[in-house]
């Protein structure tokens, strides 16, 4: 364990493509005593301001926040939250504030089957082929790891998906080492601690949102023109407790398969997963 250094703030940045778990993982990594998960910081650029997913404009952080202040928005976010480490999904336009001489980066490359990844972006893109999903979900990982390989493994993590589900106290343990900090069992029931989040996955947080009895600011919608409305008939029978979602099992059609196969197939079996056409 590389404990983080006391004088300076933590941002632990979860590397993802979309569609890989980067939303749960945050939420847990952010229910820990010592950590606060923001979310997408970059929503703040996207909004003109910082809107929490779950308490909108009552969120007793994020109404705080003065996204025109001259201050590093992550020292202002510890500031505001009082804690040093801090979980921040996919920040690109946000990379260069990490650079100050009072933060340290650490990064975890989260990666999620190439083939539920692709059947996910086709539920919301439906206008898009296979080949061009699963190109996608190569690139996109092609980066993280460029990035990974900057930093070395005090600085630098990759983790698999479903071998976290499978074995969420183990996972994250060692998630927790990598940051620095002890595991806690109460991770494993994160939505019990009331998170105060920027963006991330609709479905991820319509299900917490239920698991809480919390009535989200805006029910979760597709982008119109882009995949119609979120299926909130799926999620709303998911509990954050055992989220698995394999939809791609039965969505993907064979030749859809073979066509990933070509694609991706490569870099899918290089992270451990079966053959592409193996449905279990």
């Amino acid at each position: 364990m590389t404990e983080p250094d006391p004088s300076k703030v933590t941002v632990v940045n979860i590397m993802a493509v979309s569609f890989s778990g980067s939303t749960w993982l945050n939420l847990i990594l952010g229910s820990h005593s010592k950590m606060f998960g923001i979310g997408e910081i970059k929503s703040i650029q996207r909004r003109g301001r910082a809107v929490c997913k779950l308490h909108a404009d009552d969120c007793p952080i994020w109404s705080r926040f003065d996204h025109q202040s001259s201050e590093n928005p992550y020292l202002q976010i510890s500031r505001i939250t009082g804690r040093r480490i801090l979980v921040v999904n996919n920040p690109r336009e946000f990379l260069g504030d990490q650079a100050h001489p009072a933060i340290e980066s650490r990064f975890i490359h989260l990666v999620r089957d190439g083939r539920a990844v692709a059947c996910s972006i086709l539920k919301r893109h439906p206008e898009r082929s296979i080949w061009r999903a699963a190109r996608q979900w190569v690139r996109s990982n092609k980066k993280k790891e460029r990035i990974l390989a900057r930093h070395d493994s005090a600085h630098g993590f990759s983790v698999i998906y479903e071998r976290l589900l499978a074995d969420k106290p183990a996972g994250l343990a060692r998630i927790c080492d990598f940051i620095g900090v002890p595991f806690e069992e109460e991770m494993l029931e994160y939505w019990k601690r009331s998170p105060h989040f920027l963006g991330g996955n609709k479905g991820t947080l319509f299900s917490l949102a239920k698991m809480t009895n919390t009535k989200l600011p805006e029910l979760p919608k597709g982008r119109p023109g882009k995949g119609g409305d979120l299926d909130l008939n799926y999620y709303d029978k998911t509990t954050p407790a055992t989220f698995v979602d394999e939809r791609w099992k039965t969505k993907l059609s064979d030749w859809q398969l073979m066509i990933f196969s070509v694609a991706a197939g490569r870099m899918n079996r290089r992270y451990g997963y079966t053959p592409t056409l193996q449905r279990t």
